[in-house]
């Protein structure tokens, strides 16, 4: 109406056609139920405008009325859609069934719950938590239920990311087998974790909280030093702390570990946390104790050792070199230290003799035809160039070592070579020696063979046959002697106690000087000191030097043997000398040099008799009863030679 009321008109038609009419005043009513609606409207835009899901079930939990954040969720245009509706025609199955569980359990049991469940639909998942309680009549009869749920997917994905770096952090410590500690500095309580008690032996229950569970346990040699790293890292000096020390165990021995952590300051820049970890390094330090006693045993193998080594690592570069390499070849690490092995071939190569230079490696790698597989490479020998001309023998030897590629070892064979030299020129020279008498027999043989002489004729071929059969039988003798010697080493001498003064006196007695030459004139001959040698040995040194004291002054003139009191100072102190003197030709330095070679001669005219032995067997016997030969000669002045032998 014009004024604002409502009218309600009812018509009827009477069964005779007549029309009747009721006008009813509804003012009041329309006036009510706009309030209602308006009421439902704040309500709907209430319940659309909260943050969290609304619902309201009837008895048999279908939807009376939900909110937009719901219908939402669901995947609902609007919660006009959701009425009438049950878990079952919104939610996956399973969930609906969960939720119908939930809705009996709050109904039947008039409870109120809170759960935090899953909630799924169109295509997001994740959770809510969940409020429900019973609608009751005011006859007290259960008419249904009202539930709130708020969406804590944020949460719970932060909480599931929590617990899965927890979970991380948990199989991390455990996987690597640390223990962990976390001092706080503000409390002054540490926490121990359990692998940290258990490293040590104890239980949980046998560690407290407090510093000195750990500080107390550092071996005391190591504490100081550990003690300081803590503080430098606590003053800010180090941005973490770390150190390797021993901690007693509770059986009472020490165990390694590797202690690490890291301080958190305040804004003011106090410490006031510290966090770290133990790892059990015994076995490793235990490795290391290991390699260090066999690093050292090789280095004082290679020091010791007399043979040269120079390794190459993988880049055949050198890597190494022994301290014999650098005293065989002269060179310095500096300067062989890092180089390839071509560059170190041309070193190597330029520092020997031109007749016997370094070939290279890669001559080395070369296999000489004719060798098995597996067998080891060639070798070579090399002379070095400057003083002492040393001659080294090179090998080679490859490595399958990842860290080692090839290794070349040097011996020293100078001593080799010079005694195979030796020995060529001993054979020779003998040869030569024996050939010259045995060529005089077998000529003046031939002659007496083959053609007729005279008496006299014959007896001077024969005596010449006799003096050269004599002379071939004297350098025989003397050539087995000599092997005697030094096969035997001296194990054969009979060692007494010796008067070296009457050894003298025996030795001149038993000598036989030349036709019409003197006997050897004794000089003082005084001492209250005694040697030990052998009797037979000592007098046959005596007599070649006597011998060679009479050969070599033809012109005569007297040989004298003295014996010389023991030094007080010098190379000879304490050792008593029998010198046998000569007046005769003398001796160049030159011949002094090499007067003691076997088949050397001073005299090389021929005519002075003898085989070039007799030196060579005095200085053996000599030098094995631990004595000294000493000889000084100048031209035309004669020969001192002295037996120089240790007193007891």
């Amino acid at each position: 109406m014009a004024d604002g009321s409502w009218l309600l008109i009812v018509k009827n038609r009477t069964p005779s056609g007549y029309v009747v009419g009721n006008l009813i005043d509804i003012s009041q009513q329309k006036a009510t139920t706009e309030e209602l609606r308006q009421r439902e409207l704040y309500l709907r835009a209430t319940l659309d405008n909260l943050p969290f899901f609304f619902w309201l079930k009837d008895r048999d939990s279908r939807f009376l009325a939900v909110n937009k954040v719901f219908s939402d969720a669901c995947g609902r245009r609007s919660p006009e859609e959701v009425v009438g509706l049950s878990d079952l025609d919104v939610w996956p199955r399973e969930l609906a069934e969960r939720y119908r569980a939930d809705d009996a359990r709050v109904m039947d049991n008039r409870e109120v719950i809170a759960v935090e469940e899953p909630v799924a639909g169109g295509s997001e998942e994740g959770w809510i938590e969940t409020y429900k309680k019973p609608v009751i009549n005011d006859a007290g009869e259960v008419i249904g239920n009202v539930g709130f749920a708020r969406d804590i997917s944020d949460r719970k994905k932060i909480e599931q990311q929590l617990a899965l770096i927890r979970q991380r952090w948990e199989l991390a410590i455990a996987g690597s087998n640390d223990g962990i500690w976390d001092w706080d500095m503000v409390s002054g309580k540490v926490f121990f974790s359990e692998r940290w008690v258990n490293m040590l032996g104890h239980t949980a229950d046998e560690i407290g909280d407090s510093p000195e569970e750990w500080s107390g346990r550092v071996h005391p040699q190591d504490l100081p030093e550990v003690l300081a790293l803590v503080q430098e890292h606590l003053d800010g000096k180090t941005e973490f702390y770390q150190s390797e020390h021993r901690l007693r165990c509770k059986d009472g021995s020490y165990k390694w570990v590797l202690d690490r952590g890291q301080a958190l300051f305040d804004a003011a820049g106090k410490p006031v946390r510290m966090a770290g970890s133990h790892t059990d390094i015994s076995e490793r330090r235990m490795a290391e104790d290991r390699l260090r006693d066999r690093t050292e045993q090789l280095n004082a193998i290679f020091d010791l050792s007399p043979d040269g080594f120079v390794a190459f690592d993988d880049q055949h570069r050198v890597k190494y070199a022994s301290p014999a390499f650098m005293r065989l070849t002269g060179f310095s690490p500096q300067e062989i230290i890092g180089l390839d092995e071509q560059v170190f071939s041309q070193h190597l190569a330029a520092a020997c003799e031109e007749q016997a230079r370094f070939p290279g490696i890669a001559a080395l790698q070369v296999k000489p035809a004719g060798v098995p597989a597996g067998a080891g490479r060639n070798r070579h020998l090399i002379e070095m160039a400057g003083a002492g001309k040393k001659v080294l023998q090179v090998g080679l030897r490859e490595s399958a070592a990842g860290s080692v590629s090839q290794i070349l070892y040097f011996r020293d064979v100078t001593h080799e070579t010079e005694v195979d030299r030796m020995k060529s020129e001993f054979l020779s020279t003998a040869a030569h020696e024996l050939r010259t008498p045995m060529a005089s027999i077998y000529g003046f043989t031939e002659l007496l063979m083959a053609r007729e002489f005279d008496s006299a004729t014959q007896k001077e071929f024969l005596a010449t046959i006799y003096r050269q059969s004599e002379l071939m039988i004297s350098i025989i003798n003397e050539l087995l002697d000599l092997a005697r010697i030094e096969a035997r080493r001296g194990k054969d001498f009979v060692l007494e106690a010796l008067d070296p003064c009457q050894l003298c006196r025996d030795a001149i007695a038993g000598f036989k000087p030349p036709q019409q030459r003197p006997s050897p004139e004794l000089g003082q001959m005084h001492c209250d000191r005694q040697i030990r040698g052998d009797r037979n040995k000592l007098a046959q040194a005596l007599g070649n030097v006597l011998s060679n004291a009479y050969k070599y002054s033809p012109e005569g003139g007297p040989v004298g043997i003295d014996f010389i009191p023991p030094p007080r100072q010098g190379p000879h102190a304490g050792m008593i000398g029998i010198r046998i003197s000569d007046q005769g030709i003398g001796m160049s330095t030159e011949q002094l040099n090499r007067v003691s070679e076997r088949f050397y001669r001073a005299d090389t005219s021929g005519n002075i008799p003898g085989t070039g032995l007799g030196m060579s067997i005095v200085k053996e016997i000599i030098s094995l009863h631990g004595g000294e030969l000493d000889i000084s000669s100048q031209p035309g002045q004669g020969t001192q030679v002295t037996l120089w032998l240790r007193q007891i």
